[in-house]
């Protein structure tokens, strides 16, 4: 890791006080290396570690530490030529070590975990580390994964499936100790570009065992048709992605690991049919791209325990949902009929109910019905009502409530063709309702719903009329340009609230939009991300990340939230 070195010896080493303060090259990195012996010394204390701190001049540190020593704060050991032990007395101090080193600063002061991580690493900090090529970015971290996996892979893959005991651990630890296999080298960099900060993540990949690597090499070479249809996604997205093609052998290989793994934590009672049928729909083989929003705009994390109480929860945990696939909506369709009638025959509802034992009794079946007027002709709308008394009852099974019912709603998925594209929604579609005046538990007006009817429908018709906005113009985007991108895409942080409510169905404290609201920008500041492969020998994936000010500063605040 290399770094700007502007913190003072003071901060960096408090036991030695402001002794070699002034004494630090701000124009030298900052320098840092760990180690791993073993799984099992890992475990026990973490990682063997050692700072380097450049300086200036070997002569003048020493002739200050020996007045340090003199004056009884320190003591100094030689250890060889040009190398002195630091032990700081009446301290408990990490061991340190001054030596002459090489590279673009005269001396180096190194600071270990404990004396075992100096005795290992000081000598390539010092000596052997400056002489490394790391660029020029002003933070650089580098790694050789393949290393790892080489020596400590036979018990990491035995061991990564007892911590992580969930289903498909095995699967997981093998995948993973794969890719790092195929990472002969890991580079992390950190650099400051027209005002954003740009991480990035770039891997050797020397060799392709795992399936990521396989993947990763196998994208069609252009991404014009994924930004394309990237470009028309709606421009109050809160999150959004587009995937260029994929190879379909590497699709069907993903398809059968995610199979193994729903299978196995499903358990007997989910018919293989129904497994495949969610891992097809979840790993298509085309082009295709992913939009959310936000539903409701109103937190539902105080509501009452009423019908409209876990209406509006509804709403809120939902959202919407905007998919697009390079494939014609003919061949798409017998697969959603598909999926329908899983859940409307028991299979797919029964697992649903396993799985979310809090949900609600009564849930109806799911129609296919003709689309609305202002869709073009084939598309389709599956429909499950959710009436008023659904979330009453749902409610009274929790004992007694106030009089305050719920509306009448339904979910839908609405399927659209577009020439040889097709654009799949789903979300709450409303219904004609009177009026709706929600409040939060003093009796304060919230947030006010009039009759609301076509929602998911109004905005699937928008949206192949160009009149969704489009995130074509959206600002932010612009590193998404590159046709090299064979994965790219934006969160927000009110895209990642939303996400959260959505797969975990409940609503979440730290996500609230009230606090999300607070937040530099709102929540809404875009941070794109991209993930391309570079025809290099070995290829080189490189993922980046872009955080504009408003971005950066809102994940700040994130993290020193309470």
């Amino acid at each position: 890791m290399a770094m700007l070195a502007r913190a003072p010896i003071s901060y960096l080493v408090p036991s030695l006080a402001a002794a070699l303060d002034g004494q630090v090259m701000a124009d030298s990195p900052l320098e840092l290396a760990a180690s791993i012996r073993s799984v099992i010394s890992l475990g026990a204390h973490g990682p063997r570690a050692a700072l380097s701190i450049p300086l200036g001049s070997f002569e003048q540190a020493l002739s200050t530490l020996r007045e340090e020593a003199r004056a009884g704060r320190i003591e100094l050991r030689p250890r060889s030529s040009g190398v002195f032990e630091v032990v700081v007395l009446n301290s408990a101090s990490e061991p340190c070590w001054l030596a002459t080193s090489s590279g673009s600063s005269p001396a180096r002061l190194v600071v270990g975990t404990d004396g075992e991580a100096l005795e290992e690493l000081a000598p390539y900090l010092a000596r052997g580390l400056p002489q490394v090529d790391l660029g020029t970015a002003p933070i650089a971290f580098e790694a050789w994964p393949s290393r790892l996996a080489s020596d400590l892979g036979d018990s990491l893959r035995g061991l990564v499936p007892l911590f992580l005991g969930v289903p498909g651990s095995d699967d997981i630890a093998g995948e993973a100790l794969d890719w790092m296999a195929d990472a002969s080298r890991l580079q992390l960099t950190a650099t400051e570009e027209g005002g954003s900060i740009v991480v990035t993540i770039a891997a050797d990949l020397a060799s392709q065992r795992s399936w990521v690597s396989r993947t990763l090499g196998s994208y069609a070479p252009t991404n014009d048709l994924a930004r394309s249809m990237f470009a028309r996604l709606p421009v109050d997205s809160e999150m959004a992605w587009f995937s260029s093609t994929p190879d379909p052998a590497r699709m069907q290989e993903a398809r059968q690991a995610l199979g193994r793994w729903l299978q196995e934590g499903f358990g007997v009672g989910a018919s293989p049919t129904t497994v495949d049928l969610i891992a097809r729909t979840f790993l298509p083989r085309t082009a295709w791209v992913y939009a959310q929003g936000d539903a409701s705009g109103v937190d539902a994390l105080y509501t009452r325990s009423t019908g409209q109480g876990l209406w509006q929860r509804t709403l809120s945990t939902f959202g919407w949902h905007v998919l697009g696939f390079d494939e014609p909506a003919r061949q798409l369709e017998p697969a959603l009929d598909a999926g329908m009638q899983a859940y409307n025959t028991g299979d797919l509802r029964s697992l649903a109910y396993r799985q979310l034992p809090t949900l609600c009794a009564g849930l109806g079946k799911i129609a296919k019905r003709k689309a609305p007027k202002g869709l073009p002709a084939g598309s389709v709308l599956y429909e499950m009502k959710m009436p008023a008394a659904f979330f009453d009852d749902c409610m009274r099974h929790y004992g007694a409530m106030p009089q305050e019912p719920g509306p009448d709603e339904s979910l839908v998925v609405v399927m659209v063709p577009d020439g040889g594209r097709t654009w799949i929604g789903f979300g709450p579609q409303g219904s004609p309702s009177r009026l709706r005046e929600v409040r939060d538990p003093s009796g304060r007006i919230k947030a006010t719903y009039g009759p609301q009817e076509n929602r998911m429908v109004d905005r699937m018709a928008a949206l192949v009329q160009g009149q969704a906005g489009g995130l074509v113009h959206a600002p932010g985007l612009e590193p998404l340009s590159s046709p090299s991108t064979r994965i790219g895409g934006f969160v927000t942080a009110a895209g990642v609230g939303g996400l959260v409510r959505f797969l975990t169905m409940r609503e979440h404290y730290r996500w609230e939009r009230m606090r999300v609201e607070r937040l530099p920008g709102r929540g809404t500041a875009r941070i794109p991300f991209a993930i391309e492969v570079q025809p290099t020998s070995p290829a080189r994936a490189v993922g980046k990340l872009w955080l504009a000010p408003t971005a950066w500063a809102s994940v700040v605040a994130m993290m020193n939230a309470p």
